[in-house]
């Protein structure tokens, strides 16, 4: 799924039952950093990796940001290399999702092609969208508004995957299945698979001609080193190659293990991996392949190529493998965690709590050092937790979720939301009044809207009072400067278009300051003038209460989402964005990591 001339571009928790130690630096750096004062509620949702069972794909724009596509529902986003990865659940509308390859026009335009639909993502894979197509096996783009799709049929779009068509197949097995599928250009390409199938395309995918070769096996892999020079990798540890375009050849590799992918460093130096563990590599082009030890047993999918040094290898068990010197050696990374923290506060006195998957929430009270597991009673993923005071606490999640604890969280009562919404996002002005936001995204496709929700207590969450909309988008954040002055952000999920709402008089009424950016994520209120918001990539602030917004794009080229912000003052203050805490000293007008 890889294209030469292009760019290349989260076991349960093991009966923690007492204090455990989390000393891992990125998760003290983010508690730290962020987690630092009484009303640092947070949106950050990277901690641990995320993705368990068998990896299908890997995609990674450099050597830090990366993406990865595994059973069920499982997708995970990395920032660092592939050392913590962030859990992306896939929307309550899919019923199924099973992921089998992934691939990116840019760092945020992606298709994901599964057993049975197409999906696609507008931000870097965070929200995903379902496209009403038969799946497939392998997918790639050619260019910025073509791409391919490989099943039973060879399928094109030429709309970065709003829209597929079939491709004529001349000759071959109308029945038989294609599993991979590569290109040079944005005309020359092939497509491999059962029973040794491969068909050649030169009109970038209009028009395929079943080449008549069969070497005994399926066919899993193909990569085209030239417009002449291509492999094919299959079953049986076969290896077969073309100089010519036409004639193939087998070469010998030495096993018998079943091969599933191949990918070219350069034109001399190449991995090939396969089931039980399997890694050759070669340094002359193809024509002799020594055995690598991986270290694993496990059957290994996908490979994908980062530089001249570093690629990354995925594949069954939760195998995630990385190279750092051109596939000589490999390390395992794990890509699955008992949990991933989506918020975290500090209280007056210095405790620390973190709320997230399948109810988890944690405490510390030595600022971040040690950490113990809480009984929340509940298994629903949590995405907000917030604190008014030490003592009385509330945290909210999936399907309306609400939490409430009076004891620093040593118990948790379950309170009556009103509404099946997730919920993403809780506010306390005190013990007793407080607000929470949230919805679910719908299915443009099938004219199903983005339902968003807003919910107000006055009595401690005793009754919570919901308000639903109805429109494109859903709450992602809410925070109030007083019991009158508040806000709620958010955004759509196809458009990705922002919501920015302002009341002044303790929600009752809102009105619409939307500024016309992308997608927003998180706020930080200091005063009733003074806002600064997250959005795609951009800090928006204020200085006259919400009359006019001025944008700072943090890092030109990415658009990844501003997780949390958060400030001491007017100029000074720190974000959560691609992963690292950033800070300012101007306003944003500048920053650093």
């Amino acid at each position: 799924m890889h294209i030469q001339l292009l760019a290349n571009m989260k076991t349960k928790i093991l009966n923690m039952k007492k204090i455990i130690n989390l000393k891992l630096t990125l998760f003290i750096l983010f508690t730290i950093s962020i987690c630092f004062s009484l009303q640092a509620q947070d949106h950050w949702r990277k901690v641990f990796p995320t993705v368990s069972g068998d990896i299908t794909d890997v995609y990674f724009w450099d050597e830090f940001h990366g993406i990865i596509i595994g059973d069920g529902k499982r997708i995970g986003i990395t920032y660092d290399g592939g050392a913590t990865w962030e859990r992306i659940r896939v929307g309550d509308t899919y019923t199924s999702f099973s992921p089998k390859a992934i691939d990116f026009i840019n760092d945020t335009i992606g298709i994901c092609v599964s057993v049975y639909n197409v999906y696609k993502t507008m931000d870097g894979g965070n929200t995903w969208s379902m496209i009403p197509f038969s799946g497939g096996n392998d997918c790639l783009f050619l260019n910025d508004q073509e791409g391919i799709a490989i099943s039973n049929n060879i399928s094109r779009t030429i709309d970065q995957g709003l829209n597929w068509s079939t491709a004529n197949i001349n000759g071959g097995n109308p029945a038989t299945a294609f599993y991979g599928v590569n290109f040079i250009n944005t005309l020359d390409g092939y497509a491999v698979g059962e029973i040794g199938q491969i068909a050649k395309t030169i009109d970038g995918g209009q028009n395929w001609d079943v080449i008549a070769f069969n070497p005994g096996a399926n066919l899993n892999s193909v990569w085209m080193l030239n417009t002449d020079t291509t492999f094919a990798v299959g079953n049986n540890g076969i290896i077969v190659k073309t100089i010519d375009a036409n004639n193939w050849t087998t070469i010998t590799s030495g096993i018998g293990n079943n091969l599933n992918n191949i990918s070219f460093f350069n034109d001399s130096l190449a991995i090939i991996i396969g089931d039980t563990g399997t890694i050759l590599r070669t340094i002359d082009g193809g024509n002799s392949w020594t055995s690598i030890i991986s270290g694993t047993n496990a059957k290994l999918n996908k490979i994908h190529i980062v530089s001249n040094l570093v690629a990354f290898i995925v594949g069954s068990n939760s195998t995630l493998l990385k190279t750092i010197d051109g596939g000589v050696t490999w390390s395992s990374l794990l890509p699955f965690s008992p949990s991933i923290f989506e918020s975290c506060i500090t209280t007056e006195n210095n405790n620390m709590f973190a709320a997230g998957t399948e109810g988890s929430i944690m405490r510390s009270e030595d600022t971040g050092l040690n950490w113990q597991m809480l009984n929340s009673g509940t298994s629903n993923h949590l995405y907000s937790i917030h604190f008014p005071n030490d003592s009385v606490g509330y945290a909210v999640g999936e399907q309306g979720t609400i939490l409430k604890t009076t004891d620093r969280g040593d118990n948790w009562i379950n309170q009556i939301s009103n509404t099946p919404y997730n919920l993403l996002s809780v506010y306390f002005i005190d013990q007793v009044n407080g607000y929470a936001v949230g919805g679910n995204y719908g299915d443009f496709l099938m004219g199903s809207p983005d339902t968003s929700v807003f919910l107000k207590t006055i009595d401690g969450g005793t009754t919570w009072i919901p308000q639903i909309n109805i429109f494109n988008g859903i709450y992602r954040g809410v925070q109030f400067a007083n019991p009158q002055f508040g806000y709620i952000v958010g955004g759509g999920d196809i458009f990705g278009t922002d919501i920015i709402l302002r009341t002044t008089d303790g929600g009752n009424n809102w009105i619409d300051e939307s500024s016309g950016s992308p997608s927003l994520y998180s706020i930080e209120i200091l005063d009733t003038n003074n806002i600064m918001i997250g959005g795609s990539g951009v800090i928006l602030k204020t200085t006259n209460s919400g009359s006019t917004w001025t944008q700072s794009t943090l890092l030109s080229g990415y658009s990844s989402p501003v997780l949390d912000v958060k400030s001491f003052s007017v100029d000074t203050g720190y974000c959560v964005f691609l992963g690292h805490a950033l800070s300012t000293n101007d306003g944003w007008v500048t920053r650093t990591p």
